[in-house]
């Protein structure tokens, strides 16, 4: 994968995360939801992708780019506040699993 390839697999696990299904799931289960939760990923060094859940804050230089538009670059971002339990980390990797089963299947398995 090439960077481009690696910003458009950001930008797709952002609008899932940043969807409104997923907050109103999310919500549901622990009553918050920390702001900018979502996934980023890296290759380790047998060029595996790998995943992990962590707190984005988009638009901190530009209005425009706020990590679900094509023309953000999804790695320009702050780490956002706040915790992520290890039971928030289970439960998102089950909500993947079971409710984006095709983006699961094809890049994070």
């Amino acid at each position: 994968m090439d960077c481009r390839e690696i910003n458009n697999l950001l930008l797709k696990v952002n609008r899932i995360c940043f969807g409104d299904r997923f907050k109103k799931a999310f919500i549901e289960k622990f009553k918050y939801l920390p702001g900018g939760l979502t996934y980023h990923c890296y290759f380790d060094d047998d060029l595996n992708l790998v995943w992990f859940l962590t707190l984005k804050k988009y638009g901190y230089e530009h209005s425009f780019n706020d990590g679900v538009t094509d023309d953000t670059d999804a790695s320009d971002f702050d780490i956002g506040n706040g915790e992520i339990t290890d039971e928030m980390r289970e439960w998102v990797k089950n909500y993947f699993i079971h409710y984006e089963t095709e983006f699961y299947n094809k890049y994070m398995s």
